[in-house]
């Protein structure tokens, strides 16, 4: 066939070219010899050759009738060395009947297969706007939709799924048992999730055959599929044990939901099992007060163990409780009064206090101020009494529910005189529980923390303490002590000015802080933020400024309009601009 098809392609060189040139073609004559040696065996090469010398010696009247003849000689032996049979069975296709509309023009169809078939911004938005005229309901689409299931931009197989995909209803389920593959990923999912809805209880041998043989992600899948049937407890038990940790999860919450005995017995042992953190959403989620009555029975076990082993010993357990208080948090509110007696006896044991603190003191005291009882709040102020440097914080935050302004400072100011890990911890728990009595993120608002819920006596302390963010916080009104300790800070705490260096946010909150006090100093201290005697070339801009330019007399514009230049950008200098023309206009 090679000898065939080279003399093909030269023939149809020269017919390109001209039979003019054929008489005597070199690339031609290079190809009769194996013509020669191929004829001595076969007899139609032999003619072939005899018919490539004739061309070769023809004369120029000649040439074009003999080339021609050469031409329909080679496609008659070409032709017989096809075939036109098939190898293998013969079998019908596979054919699905829709019944769906093929009324719409293909320029309007187009846009919805290119949104469906390539990659870009804004297919989106095509599918979107298909949706409300459901172009995409037409049988030439259905692949191109199908196919878009595994598509790599998460939001277009969503959209596909959940909103195109149900137009077509029950008819395409066969489509996607097709190409279902139970071995696949994401887009696998969504066809067995697709079936599933179609086709309700019909399609619960196929999710059960997913949930046995599946890959991992379809057999997480599967078990969500399959509801809370008692039927498929041993199933879901097995999966709960299985090596991927989606897959477990997935069996733990649908345990969870199905709540049989052993069900709650398998999440109990999941609990104290290596990976035990899998079961924690699980419990926070349940709404069984059995489950979570016998987890902390379970707990009270693992705590008498803790005070019966060596230190050396106790790490076991206490991991193992440190994971069932956090299972009990948010589910905790079902079942109050036992875990406050838990927490309780679990706070007090002197095996739990003597440990180095950790996460586990940390997760079951903010536990027992979740409850948000009495009782757990009072419990929760008498443990800094013992164990200060662990608890001290949250007796401090339980104060803020049950004792006044007056007492809570004279019970904790105290703590703050020594330089003990309580203090820093103290001071810390201080400055979290103010910022969240701020406006966040409000400038046009006082950072400032409500006066009525803090004594006054706390400004001196910060003062005193060298706090400027708890001194700026709690500053009200006009103080000299604050005020003096301030300016300085403001004056010579080495902080940034404006230019090629931002101001530190400490610093506006001192600023802030003599604005609101009508400090005499504060315009002027101000005005050396903008203008440094170091003289930096340009000014930086800030959110705030506008803000700070506001509380600013009025005969400082001419002063501030001479900066203006120094902003980079023209609508900054704008923006500085219109702030002091309604400085101007007294707004």
């Amino acid at each position: 066939m090679q000898i065939l098809i080279d003399l093909q392609k030269e023939l149809h060189r020269l017919f390109i070219a001209g039979s003019g040139i054929a008489a005597g073609d070199s690339r031609l004559a290079k190809l009769l010899p194996q013509l020669r040696q191929l004829g001595e065996k076969v007899p139609v090469f032999k003619r072939l050759a005899d018919s490539v010398e004739e061309v070769l010696g023809a004369s120029q009247s000649d040439v074009s009738v003999k080339l021609l003849e050469l031409s329909m000689l080679i496609s008659a032996v070409s032709a017989t060395q096809g075939k036109t049979e098939m190898a293998g069975d013969i079998s019908d296709l596979n054919r699905v009947a829709l019944d769906l509309e093929t009324a719409a023009s293909f320029r309007k169809l187009n846009p919805v297969v290119k949104a469906l078939t390539t990659t870009g911004s804004g297919r989106l938005e095509q599918l979107q706007e298909s949706l409300s005229e459901k172009v995409f309901v037409d049988v030439r689409v259905v692949e191109d939709v199908l196919s878009a299931l595994a598509d790599k931009y998460s939001e277009i197989p969503d959209f596909v799924q959940n909103k195109m995909i149900p137009e077509y209803g029950k008819q395409v389920v066969p489509l996607l048992q097709q190409s279902l593959n139970l071995k696949g990923g994401t887009a696998d999912v969504r066809r067995l999730k697709l079936i599933r809805g179609f086709l309700g209880d019909d399609a619960l041998d196929l999710v059960l055959e997913a949930a046995k043989t599946g890959s991992a992600d379809m057999k997480a899948a599967a078990i969500e599929l399959l509801g809370t049937s008692a039927e498929h407890e041993a199933l879901l038990l097995d999966m709960s044990y299985e090596k991927s940790k989606d897959v477990r999860l997935t069996a733990l919450f649908a345990l969870q939901r199905l709540g049989t005995e052993r069900a709650q017995d398998r999440l109990i042992e999941a609990v104290t099992a290596k990976g035990g953190e899998l079961a924690i959403e699980p419990f926070r989620i349940s709404p069984s007060r059995e489950l979570l009555l016998r987890l902390i029975a379970h707990a009270e076990e693992e705590l008498l163990r803790l005070q019966n082993s060596p230190a050396p010993k106790r790490s076991d357990s206490l991991k193992i409780i440190q994971i069932i208080v956090r299972c009990l948090k948010d589910s905790g509110s079902k079942v109050v009064d036992e875990v406050q007696l838990f927490l309780q006896r679990l706070l007090t044991a002197e095996a739990f206090n003597e440990l180095p603190k950790d996460d586990a003191h940390v997760v079951a005291a903010e536990l027992l101020l979740e409850l948000n009882t009495p009782e757990a709040n009072r419990f929760a102020l008498e443990l800094e009494h013992e164990h200060k440097e662990k608890y001290i914080g949250f007796s401090f935050r339980a104060a803020t529910r049950l004792l006044n302004p007056t007492e809570i400072y004279d019970r904790f100011a105290g703590v703050l005189s020594d330089s003990t890990e309580a203090a820093s911890v103290l001071l810390n728990t201080i400055e979290r529980v103010s910022n969240g009595q701020l406006p966040h993120r409000d400038y046009s608002k006082h950072l400032v923390v409500p006066e009525e819920l803090w004594d006054s006596r706390w400004l001196h302390l910060f003062v005193e303490l060298e706090d400027p963010v708890l001194v700026s916080r709690f500053t009200h009104r006009a103080d000299e002590k604050a005020a003096e300790y301030i300016r300085e800070q403001v004056k010579n705490g080495g902080h940034y000015h404006f230019g090629s260096r931002f101001v530190w946010h400490q610093d506006w909150l001192l600023l802030m802080a003599l604005f609101r006090t009508n400090d005499l100093e504060a315009p002027k201290l101000f005005m050396e933020l903008l203008q440094p005697e170091d003289g930096f070339g340009h000014i930086n801009w800030d959110e705030r400024l506008p803000l700070m330019i506001s509380m600013l007399p009025e005969s400082f514009v001419e002063k501030l309009r001479s900066l203006r230049e120094k902003l980079a950008f023209e609508g900054r200098q704008d923006r500085f601009t219109a702030a002091l023309d309604k400085l101007e206009a007294n707004e």
